[in-house]
């Protein structure tokens, strides 16, 4: 997986991945897949700056305040969540064809492994750890 440059995914590297499971699972040629990363990172999750930024740019916070003093907020939802909702739809989509193939996946675990690049490499059979790997994931306790 190469982000170039960064540590995290982006949505065309998960559009990639699900085109290369899709051709790997109906290919009766190909029977092993090995994911490994590129540079410091197996992956560090997704590209949270990028999916942020959308939703931001996709909101108009309109306020108005009336004449005694009172704040009335409106926050209206433009497009701008759509590209969160596309990355973590076919995030979770990948995940979910490496969880259920048949066919065997190795997953070479180098450097950071957080996030997306979690749900990437140990929902397949095997995983492969060094020395250098850091893996997390992160959770919301309530």
């Amino acid at each position: 997986m190469d982000a170039g440059g960064a540590v995290g995914g982006n949505s065309e590297q998960i559009k990639r991945l699900l085109r290369c499971f899709t051709a790997y699972v109906k290919d009766d040629g190909v029977k092993l897949l090995i994911i490994k990363g590129s540079g410091r990172a197996f992956c560090a999750g997704g590209d949270v700056v990028a999916c942020v930024q959308s939703i931001n740019n996709g909101l108009l916070l309109w306020f108005h305040i009336c004449s005694v003093g009172c704040v009335m907020c409106l926050l209206l939802k433009l497009d701008g969540w759509k590209w969160g909702d596309d990355f973590f739809r076919d995030q979770y989509f990948l995940n979910y064809i490496i969880a259920t193939c048949i066919k065997p996946q190795i997953s070479l675990l180098t450097g950071i492994v957080m996030g997306g690049g979690a749900g990437v490499s140990l929902h397949g059979r095997f995983r492969v750890a060094t020395d250098n790997t850091v893996c997390a994931i992160e959770t919301k306790l309530t």
